[in-house]
């Protein structure tokens, strides 16, 4: 680890270990705790830097000749123009007054390399862009913008100003190469992903119980919702620090893994399911304890902390609008870049529960604390035991048999009864039971049934456009909830299916809900590393795929099927 990245670490660690002193102080100044939260990210900002530089020449005749240079470090490489079946083009936008025109930009020829049954163009060691302009003698002042996506093991996009100072007389001018800047757009929208997911399915029960709690902790003063608040945003903070670390890591080991990845571990989802269960029998008042998002007793600030972990936890089957650029950005940085991008997707997340922490009296705008909150609270209870029923078919579809998940959780109900009853060994029994449970599940899946759709094959989507036909690929997966409200709408819409028909376009369905090397390789290929994700093929490869966005539209998918008319 190089010394920036040494700096941003000791600052996080600083920073958690600064948060977690302060509010068990229960500090009242949450205005410096949010201002040394930005302080993290801008440390881990002014850490980064990529491995592109910009330079220029220009020297004024007729016409105004403008070289851009661009050079990589070793073994790294950037993107024709266009870049042929994957990666991002690299481009110029030139920013000219009146007086000056563009007559012409030349490219270099690049390589060309194929990976995967992909065709890509690219850039090795040095791209030098010749462009001429028409312009007055002394030639203005101009700009440029100059965009990019380097690669080597990962890839990172970035971008650099550029501004071209006139010369006369024929006179060479150089200007010595340019720091590039960071990707904001890509942090803007996993900040704004951040926020969405508190909205999600997954994640909305809890977040409900959480704001009652807060609701229920407000009759202590403002200054307990403060703390608690708070401490439920650093919980959500710091866990997806750890998740980032932990999947930096495992790609480090060569793993090929993504958003979601624990849903394809069987144990997990049993212990999801289980955890669930749990969940909802408290909320309906089956099982009275003090658990993590109540809030209440002796241990309320670390219960609050641990909810914002667990929130953290429950929301990873969702991918909200704006977070698949950003997901797939973060699983190609290398550095400290995923930390930063894991860290604006947690600032968006907690911002609703920061903003409690700084202004607590907006829980005013709630109702006062009532027998409603109880009914809310059972209420809530009903989409958890939904939400169990969903991971039982996420098993199902991986080829598990849930029927031993079934008696686990059927062995819980009994140990819930007995505890009420204090009978201390048959809830031993339960636990050994579940146990036994969770070691049944372990069972070879089968491969699931496919009608119109055929299974992801690369090999055939190179056949299909080499044969002038065009190829749609679903990239989906069962623990997917905006996968499966798109299949079950959008991609079953009879309009939608005679269109795919008429254009003759070959259906697949790459279907993630298990790892699979070959897929998370495609993925990788289009710049994702999450699903959902829908990709358009074309016919002959007279343009590079077409990524659909994640809430997909019947209208969205006919427009795209139209852009096929001359392919």
């Amino acid at each position: 680890m190089d010394a920036k990245m040494w700096l941003c670490a000791s600052t996080i660690c600083r920073s958690v270990r600064w948060y977690v002193r302060h509010l068990k102080e229960r500090e009242t100044h949450f205005g410096a705790i949010l201002r040394r939260s930005w302080l993290v990210l801008f440390a881990s900002v002014a850490a980064f830097g990529a491995p592109v530089d910009v330079s220029w020449s220009a020297q004024h005749g007729d016409p105004l000749t403008v070289d851009v240079h661009l050079n990589m470090e070793e073994g790294w490489h950037i993107y024709a123009n266009p870049p042929g079946d994957t990666g991002l083009s690299t481009a110029i936008q030139w920013h000219l007054p009146a007086t000056v025109t563009l007559l012409s930009e030349s490219w270099p020829d690049p390589q060309v390399e194929r990976e995967a049954g992909l065709m890509t163009r690219v850039y090795a060691k040095q791209c030098v862009v010749k462009a001429k302009f028409s312009a007055p003698k002394p030639a203005p002042d101009f700009s440029a913008t100059v965009t990019w996506l380097a690669c080597k093991e990962s890839c990172v996009p970035g971008s650099a100003e550029i501004e071209i100072r006139g010369a006369s007389n024929g006179e060479l001018l150089k200007e010595e190469p340019i720091t590039q800047n960071l990707p904001w757009m890509t942090l803007l929208m996993a900040f704004l992903g951040g926020l969405l997911l508190n909205a999600m399915p997954c994640v909305f029960p809890l977040i409900g119980i959480k704001i009652v709690s807060l609701i229920d902790v407000a009759s202590k003063g403002r200054q307990s919702v403060r703390v608690h608040a708070g401490a439920f945003a650093a919980g959500i903070w710091l866990s997806f620090i750890v998740l980032a670390g932990v999947l930096v890591l495992l790609r480090q080991w060569g793993l090929q893994l993504g958003w979601g990845f624990q849903l394809q571990s069987t144990p997990f989802l049993c212990v999801l399911v289980v955890l669930f269960f749990l969940i909802g029998l408290n909320f309906l008042g089956f099982l009275e304890v003090n658990v993590a998002w109540s809030g209440r007793g002796s241990s309320g600030i670390l219960g609050s902390f641990l909810s914002g972990c667990l929130a953290t936890l429950i929301a990873t089957p969702c991918t909200a609008p704006f977070m698949g650029v950003a997901l797939g950005a973060a699983f190609f940085y290398t550095g400290w870049l995923p930390f930063l991008i894991f860290t604006c997707l947690a600032l968006g997340m907690a911002l609703p529960y920061v903003l409690l922490s700084l202004f607590p009296s907006g829980l005013r705008l709630l109702p006062r604390p009532g027998p409603w909150m109880e009914t809310l609270k059972q209420f809530l209870a009903f989409p958890v035991l939904a939400t169990v029923i969903w991971l039982l078919w996420v098993l199902s579809e991986q080829g598990v048999s849930v029927i031993p998940v079934l008696l686990g959780l059927l062995v819980i109900s009994f140990a819930v009864w007995a505890y009420r009853r204090s009978s201390h060994w048959l809830k031993f029994l339960a636990i050994m039971a579940i146990i036994v449970a969770l070691l049944l599940v372990f069972t070879e899946s089968s491969s699931p049934k496919l009608d119109v759709w055929q299974p992801f094959d690369v090999e055939k989507i190179e056949q299909a456009q080499a044969e002038g036909r065009p190829v749609f690929v679903d990239f989906t997966a069962s623990w997917c909830l905006t996968c499966q409200v798109n299949k079950r709408t959008t991609l079953q819409d009879p309009q939608v299916l005679a269109l795919f028909e008429q254009k003759k376009v070959l259906l697949m369905r790459a279907d993630w809900t298990r790892r699979d090397e070959h897929i998370t390789r495609a993925l990788n290929a289009l710049g994702r590393n999450g699903v959902p994700t829908y990709v358009l093929y074309f016919p002959h490869r007279q343009r590079p795929p077409l990524i659909l966005p994640e809430l997909l539209t019947a209208s969205m998918v006919s427009e795209a099927l139209r852009s096929l008319h001359g392919s």
